[in-house]
C-alpha cells in the first residue's frame, strides 16, 4: 500500500513517498535519518520484547498468523533505497520475536522488475505455504503477485512467472494492491485486494492451487464508507468481517473501520470506525486480525506513525466484541498496557515467567510464579478502580490476589474471595519500557518474586519496593 500516485492523487505535499514506503518517512526527515536508519538495520538485535512496539525498526503494513505453532509477521519489507526483501518474524508466545531473515526477494522474481513491493499476505494449504503480495505499477498497472515456499520462513519462489492479479483487467475501478487471503470452512478460498481507484475492495475467489483465478472476473464491493484501502476478510461466529483502512495513509486522518456480511461475496453492510489515532500514536491501518488458537480471544496486527510522524512501526492489541458480534473499539497500548475488565497474563520483568495460582483455586492457595502454559490458573481479569488501583481475579478461580489477614510484613501473596478491600487492591505505576510496580494500597508494599528467583513455582510475596527487576511486571493482554 501507500504508492506515490495515490498520495498524490488525493492531495498529498509528498509525491516522492516511494523512497520511504517501508519506513512512513516524510521527505523532510530523509537526509536527517537515512545514515542513521542504515546503522541501525544494521545494529538491530534479532529479538524483540513483547512492548509495542512489537518489532525492531520501521516496518508497516503487517499480516499475522499462526502457523506451525508459533506466531508469524510478515511486514513490507524492510529497505532504505529498495523495497525488495521481505521479512519474517516468528515467536512462539507473542512475547519475544525472532527475525528469520529474508523470505523473499523480489529481485530474483524477473517480471517484477524493480519495482517496489508491499503489504504481504501468507496462506497454508496443500502443504505449501502461498505468499502473495503487491508490486507497484504506477496505479494503472499495479499487480499482485505469488510465491510459494515449504515452510513459514520460505524460502518462497515465484509460483507464476507473472502477476496473478493486473489493474488492468479491472479497467481500474479496484487497483490491484493489498491483498488479503482467506480460506472458508466449505474450503473455498478467496482474495480480497484494491485501493484508491473508485474506492471499493474487490473479491475474487481461488482455485484450490490457490495459484489461479476461479473466474476471470473480480467482483467490486460496496457497503465500505470511506474506503481506501487494505481490506482484511476474517470471519467469527458466521458473520464475515472486511475491515479496511480509511483516510489518508501518510497523516492522523489514517483509520481502521469495518463492515460485515453473511457471505464473503456481500451484500456487505457498514458498521463503523474502530481504530483511530490518539495522542501518541497516528494514523493506525495496514492491519490484520488474527483469532488465537484454540481460543475465543482475537488480536489486531497494525501499523501506526510515532507522534512525531516520522515513522511507521507495527503493533499488537487486544480486539473485543460485544453479544451481537459488533467490534468494540480498539485501544492502542503499549502491548501490556491495563485495562478495566480484560484478561491478561502477568510476566515478572527478572525471570520471564507469569504470575499464578499452579496450586489450586481455593482460598489460601499461594501464589507463585512459573513458566507460562496457557492455562486458565494463570490469566487475570483486571478490576479498575480511582487512582490506578486495580484487584486482579483469577479466571480459573474467580479469587483475587490476597495479602493474608491485611498484613504489613513480607508475606506470601494467595487467593481469596473477592471483595475488593484495600489488601486486594494495588496501585500500577509505570515504571519504563511497559512494565509496572504494583503496590498494595494498604500495605505500601510491592508484589515481587521471592529472591530474585528464575526458577518455576517460585514464591511471589510483598516487599519493600527497591526498584529491582523481580518487583516489576508486564500484564499481557488475552
Amino acid at each position: 500500500m501507500n504508492i506515490p500516485h495515490r498520495a498524490w492523487r488525493i492531495g498529498s505535499p509528498i509525491p516522492r513517498a516511494f523512497v520511504t514506503r517501508a519506513f512512513g518517512l516524510k521527505p523532510k526527515a530523509i537526509a536527517l535519518t537515512a545514515l542513521a536508519m542504515l546503522l541501525t538495520v544494521a545494529l538491530l538485535p534479532s529479538r524483540a520484547s513483547a512492548a509495542n512496539p512489537v518489532l525492531p525498526g520501521y516496518n508497516a503494513d503487517p499480516s499475522m498468523y499462526y502457523f506451525a505453532g508459533k506466531y508469524w509477521i510478515y511486514p513490507t519489507a524492510q529497505e532504505v533505497n529498495s523495497y525488495s526483501q521481505f521479512h519474517a518474524f516468528s515467536s512462539p508466545d507473542m512475547i519475544t520475536w525472532t527475525d528469520e531473515g529474508v523470505v523473499l526477494n523480489s529481485q530474483n522474481i524477473p517480471w517484477t522488475g524493480t519495482k517496489d513491493c508491499w503489504a504481504p499476505a501468507v496462506a497454508f494449504r496443500n502443504n505449501t505455504y502461498y505468499f502473495y503480495y503487491s508490486v507497484d505499477g504506477s496505479g494503472s498497472d499495479s499487480k499482485i503477485g505469488v510465491a510459494t515456499g515449504p515452510t513459514p520462513k520460505g524460502p518462497f519462489t515465484d509460483a507464476l512467472g507473472q502477476a496473478l492479479v493486473y489493474t488492468s483487467i479491472s479497467p481500474h475501478s479496484c487497483e490491484a494492491i493489498d491483498p488479503s487471503v482467506f480460506i472458508d470452512d466449505d474450503g473455498q478460498a478467496y482474495l480480497a485486494y484494491g485501493g484508491m481507484w473508485g474506492w471499493k475492495p474487490g473479491i475474487v475467489k481461488l482455485n484450490a492451487n490457490m495459484i489461479s483465478l476461479n473466474g476471470a472476473s473480480t467482483l467490486f464491493l460496496s457497503g465500505f464508507t470511506g474506503y481506501t484501502e487494505g481490506p482484511c476478510l476474517t470471519k467469527r461466529n458466521g458473520i464475515y468481517y472486511m475491515s479496511y483502512s480509511s483516510g489518508q495513509w501518510f497523516d492522523g486522518t489514517y483509520n481502521v473501520r469495518y463492515s460485515t456480511a453473511s457471505s464473503p461475496m456481500g451484500p456487505w453492510t457498514y458498521k463503523g470506525q474502530i481504530m483511530v489515532s490518539d495522542a501518541t500514536r497516528k494514523g493506525p491501518g495496514g492491519h490484520t486480525f488474527i483469532q488465537l488458537p484454540n481460543s475465543e480471544h482475537w488480536r489486531i496486527c497494525y501499523h501506526y506513525w510515532d507522534a512525531g510522524m516520522v515513522a511507521r512501526r507495527t503493533a499488537i492489541d487486544y480486539v473485543g466484541y460485544n453479544s451481537d458480534g459488533t467490534i468494540r473499539p480498539i485501544i492502542m497500548t503499549g502491548g501490556n498496557g491495563l485495562a478495566d475488565n480484560r484478561t491478561f497474563r502477568i510476566r515478572n520483568r527478572h525471570s520471564g515467567m507469569v504470575l499464578g495460582a499452579v496450586a489450586g483455586s481455593a482460598n489460601s492457595t499461594p501464589l507463585t510464579q512459573d513458566t507460562w502454559t496457557a492455562g486458565t490458573n494463570q490469566d487475570w481479569v483486571a478490576h479498575a478502580f480511582s487512582n490506578n488501583q486495580y484487584c486482579f481475579t483469577g479466571v480459573a478461580s474467580g479469587r483475587a490476589v490476597d495479602v493474608p489477614g491485611w498484613s504489613t510484613a513480607d508475606v506470601q501473596l494467595k487467593l481469596w474471595d473477592y471483595n475488593s478491600s484495600n489488601a486486594q487492591k494495588f496501585t500500577a505505576t509505570p515504571t519504563d519500557n511497559g512494565f509496572y510496580r504494583l503496590t498494595n494500597v494498604n500495605s505500601g508494599k510491592v508484589i515481587e518474586v521471592l529472591n530474585q528467583s528464575t526458577a518455576s513455582g517460585a514464591a511471589v510475596y510483598q516487599s519493600t519496593w527497591w526498584g529491582g527487576n523481580n518487583q516489576q511486571w508486564m500484564f499481557l493482554q488475552k
